[in-house]
């Protein structure tokens, strides 16, 4: 009788492997690593690898570990959510609000306007018997609107990255800036300290 814990042990650094190597090979190209990941599940899924070797896939992934690697994907989703609340600035909002404002309505209404327009392309090949137009283009608008990530720090060549404020930075601190000439400054301390006069 096989272990049912061995193809989880194989499935589980096939899928890590898989993402690390998906988020390495989307990042020199500027894009965030969670692209690949979501890429390199689809080449291991049944949509590519499932469709050109169906047996291999079924070894690499079978559907008894899919609970298992559910259950993961869960906590890590937690594990995400979490992260994003804990690295949430509000001073910084406060004074961005405006472009927080756009950039979150841009990424909302524009994905939803793309899946309304796909939705209607698929309609007629996907759609099941008996569900109408109007619930098959909300669900894929919606669906394709409210899945958005994050870029992790350093995803992108361009991107402004700070340590969290646990974390020492791994840059050196600037020079000292000396004043320009006529500007006020206050008079430098004696250093060291005078000591304390003497009482008999």
């Amino acid at each position: 009788m096989s272990d049912p814990l061995l193809p989880v042990l194989l499935a589980v650094p096939v899928v890590v492997l898989a993402c690390q190597a998906g988020g390495r090979a989307v990042r020199l190209l500027g894009q965030p690593p969670v692209i690949g990941e979501i890429l390199a599940g689809i080449l291991l899924g049944p949509s590519l690898l499932g469709w050109l070797v169906p047996t291999v896939q079924q070894h690499l992934l079978p559907p008894s570990v899919l609970p298992v690697t559910s259950a993961l994907g869960t906590l890590g989703l937690l594990a995400f959510l979490f992260l994003t609340g804990l690295e949430l600035d509000l001073r910084s909002l406060r004074t961005t609000r405006g472009s927080v404002a756009a950039v979150s309505l841009t990424g909302l209404l524009l994905p939803m306007a793309l899946g309304a327009a796909l939705a209607a392309a698929l309609y007629p090949h996907f759609a099941p018997d008996g569900v109408e137009r109007l619930p098959f283009t909300l669900f894929v608008a919606v669906a394709l609107s409210i899945t958005a990530f994050r870029s992790s720090p350093g995803s992108s060549p361009t991107a402004a990255w700070r340590p969290p404020p646990w974390e020492p930075s791994p840059w050196p601190a600037p020079p000292p800036t000396t004043p320009s000439p006529g500007a006020c400054s206050p008079p430098p301390l004696p250093w060291p300290p005078p000591a304390p006069p003497c009482r008999p």
